[in-house]
């Protein structure tokens, strides 16, 4: 774009206030060395990089990541809003973790104006760890990425992690970890930070795009220090982070999250006999730190294509804030990736406006100042799926036939499993000779 030389610096001032960088343009971005860039960066407000697996290869996304760390991160000085975003891979094929050497480049040079962070790197279809994938591509030099997360999330609002690795050194120091003793259990020497800005925070632990996509390894992220990249880090990372949001009973402390309203960890429990079973589904759950609960989403694909996957949720105004979780439901049906946002919450979301694709959080689109306008996830409710399609869903046709709800999940511990995911049947009613449709008992 060509401007007067009077009106480039309010030009530069809005072109730049929004920036996505993909696989395309992030290369060029990279190599731009001028004080006129300098400058550029100085306007940058709202950030996304959008990578893509099936475009750049690892040893790439690291030397991109740390470069443009170093030589642009550093002198986004106004930067409200960060989001690096692996775009999930259809295929194992192509897809790769963002090397955590290049993440940790971005948070040791993230301003601290920016108090919104996303990062997403996960590999979700595979069949070897990551760090056996890192050493085969020649990046043998992994890091712990924990500790350096930990430094920039006092400054922080808004937060949404989906890492292939974590542990309890996200929100603590003293963390010990003993493959010979419960590693759910908190020591002593275990302290949490404090979070003062901390509003809401999603770790998403799902590690499968689908719980369909074959038999490619743990379904949920990992405990960092598990030499055998095995250990589910969700117990030692839920039992620790409580140590958050609980009261100190000594005098004249402060909370460690004073204004925190929201702490969900979400993962993936897949049900064995659910690919083969109409009447069995796996489900996403949500567990909601603050409250110490956790909730069961069923989840499975009806149609055995790529948008027919089935979500059951709360109502929103009953599910999301409230701690009353009544029995009011919605079904939903999409792509995996649109059901899995709406597990979430969503937590953050992309943008329609001023410019698609850009990620930012969900509370910052719908603050009453906001400029940005959430672009529409690409679901259809139960409704409107079947005004378009004759495609049968087993669960809903025999709700049909009884009259009543077939699978209400319900509330349970922060750390329960939900293993009754399946269709109840009802007294009185049976399935005649092995078949999927419920029939009364003459």
């Amino acid at each position: 774009m060509l401007c007067c030389k009077g009106w480039f610096p309010l030009a530069q001032a809005v072109l730049y206030r929004d920036v996505i960088l993909t696989a395309s343009t992030l290369p060029p971005f990279v190599r731009r060395r001028s004080s006129i860039s300098a400058d550029a960066n100085g306007a940058v407000r709202v950030l996304t990089l959008r990578l893509d697996p099936a475009k750049l290869d690892q040893s790439t996304v690291s030397l991109l990541l740390k470069e443009f760390a170093i030589h642009h991160l550093k002198d986004m000085k106004k930067l409200i809003s960060l989001s690096v975003y692996q775009i999930p891979s259809r295929s194992p094929r192509n897809d790769f973790a963002i090397p955590t050497n290049g993440l940790v480049h971005i948070l040791e040079n993230l301003s601290q104006s920016c108090t919104a962070l996303e990062l997403q790197s996960i590999k979700l279809s595979h069949r070897s760890p990551d760090q056996e994938d890192c050493v085969q591509d020649g990046l043998e030099d992994q890091v712990h990425m924990c500790p350096y997360l930990r430094e920039v999330l006092p400054q922080l609002r808004y937060l949404r992690l989906r890492l292939s690795t974590l542990c309890p050194d996200l929100c603590g120091t003293g963390y010990q970890y003993d493959q010979n003793k419960p590693f759910i259990e908190v020591k002593d020497t275990y302290e949490t930070i404090k979070l003062p800005y901390l509003k809401e925070c999603v770790i998403n632990l799902a590690r499968k795009y689908g719980p369909m996509g074959g038999n490619y390894g743990a379904p949920n992220s990992v405990l960092c220090h598990d030499p055998a990249r095995s250990q589910p880090c969700l117990p030692a990372l839920a039992s620790h982070m409580r140590h958050l949001v609980q009261k100190d009973n000594k005098e004249n402390s402060t909370p460690s999250c004073p204004v925190l309203k929201k702490l969900w960890i979400v993962d993936f429990q897949p049900n064995p006999v659910e690919p083969t079973n109409q009447n069995n589904y796996a489900a996403f759950i949500r567990r909601d730190i603050l409250n110490q609960t956790s909730l069961a989403l069923p989840h499975r694909n009806f149609g055995m294509e790529k948008v027919t996957w089935h979500l059951r949720q709360p109502v929103p105004s009953t599910g999301s804030e409230s701690h009353d979780w009544k029995r009011e439901w919605e079904d939903f049906v999409g792509s995996p990736w649109a059901i899995e946002q709406l597990a979430e919450g969503p937590a953050w979301e992309d943008l329609e406006s001023p410019l698609p694709e850009l990620r930012l959080a969900s509370q910052l689109i719908k603050s009453k100042s906001s400029r940005f306008t959430a672009a529409a996830l690409p679901v259809l409710s139960k409704d409107e799926f079947r005004s378009k399609r004759t495609l049968s869903n087993v669960l809903w046709a025999n709700e049909k036939i009884v009259g009543q709800m077939l699978m209400e999940p319900t509330q349970k511990g922060l750390l329960a499993q939900h293993n009754d995911l399946d269709m109840r049947i009802p007294e009185g009613w049976h399935f005649p000779s092995g078949g999927p449709w419920l029939e009364r008992i003459e």
